[in-house]
């Protein structure tokens, strides 16, 4: 069976014949739960099909995931999980002066601020528009040093 099997010229393709690789941002808020649910996908649903690939990333860079389109439906999409990947500090240091009182937060803005620093006794951002959760974390430790110098 194998024999006959492998000597079939028409099963040899190029893999775009047979599937399509997309890609995703999922919001923020997001889980691997949320985007293993059939029902996550109803809003691509048709431009999916079995074989096709999903990577996901979270649009605030926690986390990222490869998926296996196993079936479609209506406003559905059936997917198995390859590969995720947690991308956050399993420990977030937390970001505090001398006087051990935490200043300032880092949290997601969405697109348009990115991630920014916040400060904690009445919300204002700060700073906005890092590229990376450490990238804020590091401004915020300047900051912080600039300020106990001073």
């Amino acid at each position: 069976m194998a024999q006959t099997l492998s000597r079939r010229p028409t099963t040899l393709r190029g893999k775009e014949y047979y599937r399509a690789d997309w890609q995703i941002l999922a919001p923020e808020g997001a889980t691997l739960e949320d985007i293993l649910r059939p029902d996550y996908w109803q809003h691509v649903s048709k431009s999916l099909r079995p074989h096709h690939r999903i990577d996901v990333d979270a649009e605030d860079g926690a986390w990222t995931a490869s998926l296996f389109v196993r079936g479609t439906g209506h406003l559905e999409a059936h997917v198995a999980l390859l590969s995720y990947t947690d991308l956050r500090e399993a420990k977030q240091e937390k970001l505090t002066s001398t006087a051990g009182d935490p200043e300032f937060y880092v949290d997601w803005g969405g697109p348009a601020q990115k991630h920014r620093v916040r400060r904690f006794s009445d919300k204002e951002v700060i700073k906005a528009n890092f590229e990376s959760r450490e990238a804020a974390e590091r401004w915020i430790k300047n900051r912080m040093q600039q300020l106990e110098a001073a």
